[in-house]
């Protein structure tokens, strides 16, 4: 019974999230979005810089942002991994916010 509540409220986050929802606070791109990338998203053969474009350069992020929110709210990425509920609602609030260099 608790896990079906859980994952109740996990795809009614997920949901939420998704279609544009407004979020607590203003999520800041150097304290919560780019260590997520960083950690996520930059290891070699991803988005390093090398084969794909960096994803730790702001220029990059702020101009791919669509692309980066579709590929995060539908679970295309991280390809190797799952984010946290946190780590994909800063990236999604912080795109949803504008994508400010703050």
């Amino acid at each position: 019974m608790l896990m079906k509540r859980l994952l109740f409220c996990t795809a009614c986050t997920h949901s939420h999230l998704d279609a544009g929802a407004t979020c607590a606070h203003t999520v800041s791109y150097h304290q919560e979005v780019l260590p997520v990338l960083i950690a996520n998203c930059t290891q070699s053969g991803c988005h390093d810089g090398n084969e794909m474009p960096s994803l730790s350069d702001f220029s990059i992020v702020s101009a791919s942002k669509a692309q980066i929110r579709e590929a995060v709210a539908s679970g295309a990425m991280p390809r190797n991994g799952v984010l946290s509920p946190a780590d994909k609602q800063a990236i999604l609030c912080w795109i949803d916010q504008g994508a400010p260099a703050n």
